[in-house]
C-alpha cells in the first residue's frame, strides 16, 4: 500500500451511478497510518486517467482509518 501514496481513485456512488466521489491516498502525520480522502459526490463522468478504486482496496483502507494507536 505504501506506493498508492498520493495516487488518485474513483468510486462509483453505490445509489446513483451517474455520481462518483474522488478517493486520494495519504499518510497521516500523527499516526503514520494510511488515510483516504473523499470528495464529495460529483454528478457526470469520469476525468480521463483516474482509475476506478477496487471495493477490496477501499474497504481496507477505510478500516485503516478507524484504526488509531492507544496511547498510555
Amino acid at each position: 500500500m505504501e506506493s498508492q501514496i498520493g495516487k488518485y481513485y474513483f468510486v462509483r456512488c453505490g445509489d446513483n451511478p451517474n455520481y462518483f466521489k474522488t478517493v486520494q491516498i495519504v499518510r497521516n502525520i500523527f499516526t503514520g497510518n494510511l488515510q483516504t480522502r473523499m470528495s464529495n459526490p460529483v454528478y457526470g463522468s469520469v476525468p480521463d486517467g483516474i482509475p476506478e478504486m477496487p471495493k477490496q482496496m477501499l474497504m481496507k483502507l477505510q478500516s485503516c482509518n478507524n484504526a488509531l494507536p492507544y496511547s498510555s
